[in-house]
């Protein structure tokens, strides 16, 4: 079965992103090609940079393909190496544990509770200079998007950590 991806139920994890009552649900192809699956991490954002802006993307496909790309000024080429496929797959299913396709598109603000009287007031922050990472998944004809910035679930901060362990700046480096 060279060259496709069978995608299986997955146990939940913990961290999984709820899915409301009206939220349909989300089908899941039942067979994929290697070739369309692909897993992207796109690292900006930062504001006012000191020195050279971190910026970067990182691109992993079905086959085994992982790529870097250095966005910032000046431009720096690209990386690229193959990965065992069953990698790439182990990273997918962890996509479908945290039901990506089920989450939210953006995560923007931290909200919490502020206790004030006999009421809890609902508050929140928002951030004006910090990193950012857009966090991309494509299944067959799936394909998300999710922009992470603050108060996201840690399922989605885990799942960014994989993609940055296998392509990240850090995975290119001379040990």
């Amino acid at each position: 079965m060279a060259g496709l991806l069978v995608v299986g139920m997955a146990p939940e994890l913990p961290f999984a992103a709820a899915q409301g009552p009206s939220s349909p649900p989300v089908v899941l192809p039942s067979s994929t090609p290697l070739s369309e699956l692909e897993i992207r991490l796109d690292r900006g954002g930062g504001g006012g940079c000191y020195g050279r802006c971190v910026r970067y993307r990182i691109t992993i496909v079905g086959n085994g393909l992982v790529r870097y790309e250095d966005l910032a000024d000046p431009p720096v080429p690209p990386q690229q190496r193959t990965v065992p496929v069953d990698d790439v797959v182990s990273v997918a299913n962890e996509f479908l544990r945290a039901r990506f396709f089920e989450a939210s598109d953006r995560y923007v603000e931290e909200r919490f509770l502020v206790h004030e009287g006999d009421r809890l007031l609902l508050s929140g922050r928002g951030g004006a200079d910090g990193p950012e990472w857009d966090l991309s998944f494509r299944l067959g004809p799936l394909t998300k998007t999710i922009h992470l910035y603050l108060g996201y679930p840690a399922g989605l901060g885990v799942l960014r950590d994989l993609v940055e362990r296998m392509g990240g700046p850090q995975a290119w480096t001379v040990k």
